[in-house]
């Protein structure tokens, strides 16, 4: 294979967490019995001669600005790069422990951002030290059974969550589209062979396996690929924009889908080493919903009751923190002839396919819960229909116009950068 200037290094590192933790995202607290699989900081270090950038995949169910400001201060200590040249992502695994803000719990597990701080810095460095001759490409592949839009537009133009329930002859349709491409980017070694694979997907992997510290959805593709492949090949996980979108299957078949056009994409595409790096980074300023008082009271008690008395909370939380707006960061990076655009939280999918449409890429990859998981950001027509995503909360708590203007500021950035 013909020598350019790319060069890639690839590692991983174990985020230290015991049984006995609380564990994300469920209404009553689950508390973690066992260890089903390891909880890993998969990290990507590119380097095109002139610049280096990290790309971070992390088997959490999201993470804070302040733990990714630690992470780029080590790193800008040790490696002396500047904060746009590292871009963290969060999974969303339910089967690790309250990290962000969730429904029924009132503090994080700052232990595990710390050992994920360790393990990130561990295996950045570690991924620097073995960088080597690599060509990157991209594919794709459509998957149109995989996912649906859990918001639902009922008769009387409001919409209901899937999960809370649906009312009998009440809905009318699907409140808003899926994107059902499977975007892979691929690195070839300097022998052509797979060197590491970046995949994502836009849907929420709302999966629970039990009582058990389980990376969840990243763990089962990465297992199945690398049987496929017949080899170890690391598989970074980059949750697109799915805050609104679910998976139509269960955790094995979902995994046996992904992982199979995951196999096929990467057998398939080709690569170049010739690829100039850049990247952006910037900090933004969006506006808080008005949490003077429980304004969800009746639409809550309405489509989701179990769910009141946790609401109610959120409201107190939110008023004792007494925020005054919801500071975050947009982050997108040149990798040759594609994109990739790190948008905070869980934004809704309209969002990621309207950065794709307006990048200059030939491909753009568009990841959710990016440097700050700060929750839901819906779109302005969501917040007029309600639903669950956007009631109130501290992981729902960007007001009108948020989502759209972190995708106008990501696809700014991605024009600058093309």
């Amino acid at each position: 294979m013909s020598s350019g200037n790319l060069k890639a290094g690839v590692a991983q590192a174990t985020i230290d967490v015991r049984p006995g933790v609380t564990l994300a995202g469920h209404l009553a607290a689950r508390r973690a019995q066992s260890v089903a699989n390891a909880l890993l900081a998969k990290a990507l270090v590119l380097d095109d001669g002139c610049t280096q950038l990290g790309i971070v995949s992390l088997d959490l169910y999201g993470i804070t600005g302040g733990t990714c400001e630690r992470v780029a201060r080590s790193l800008g200590d040790s490696l002396g790069w500047a904060s746009e040249q590292l871009l963290l992502v969060a999974s969303g695994t339910r089967g690790a422990p309250v990290t962000v803000p969730t429904l029924g719990t009132d503090e994080v597990h700052r232990a595990t951002l710390d050992a994920a701080v360790s393990a990130t810095t561990q295996a950045v460095t570690a991924a620097r030290e073995s960088l080597q001759e690599a060509s990157l490409g991209a594919g794709v592949a459509y998957l149109p059974r995989l996912p649906f839009n859990r918001r639902l537009l009922t008769r009387n133009l409001r919409v209901i969550t899937e999960w809370t329930g649906v009312p009998e002859n009440e809905v009318l349709a699907p409140e808003g589209p899926v994107d059902d491409e499977l975007t892979v980017l691929l690195l070839r070694d300097g022998r052509g062979f797979p060197l590491a694979i970046l995949w994502s997907f836009a849907a929420d992997p709302m999966f629970y396996e039990s009582a058990a510290i389980s990376a969840g959805l990243p763990h089962h593709v990465q297992h199945q690929v690398s049987e496929r492949l017949g080899r170890q090949i690391p598989c970074l996980y980059l949750p697109g924009c799915g805050g609104n979108v679910g998976y139509n299957f269960d955790l094995e078949r979902t995994s046996a889908e992904l992982a199979s056009a995951i196999t096929a994409v990467t057998l398939e595409t080709p690569c170049d080493p010739d690829v100039a790096l850049a990247a952006a980074r910037e900090e933004v300023v969006l506006p808080i919903k008005d949490y003077s008082r429980f304004w969800d009271e009746a639409e809550v008690e309405a489509k989701w009751p179990a769910g009141l008395f946790a609401y109610r909370r959120e409201q107190e939380l939110m008023a004792q923190a007494g925020e005054k707006a919801v500071p975050t960061v947009v982050q997108a990076m040149r990798l040759g002839a594609f994109g990739l655009a790190g948008l905070p939280g869980e934004p809704f999918v309209e969002l990621g396919l309207a950065v794709e449409q307006a990048s200059p890429f030939r491909r753009t990859l568009v990841a959710g819960n990016a440097n700050d998981s700060i929750g839901y950001l819906p779109t302005e027509e969501a917040l007029r229909h309600g639903g669950q995503e956007t009631w109130l909360a501290r992981f729902a708590k960007a007001g009108r116009g948020a989502g759209e203007f972190v995708a106008m500021e990501a696809a700014d950035m991605l024009m600058e950068l093309g």
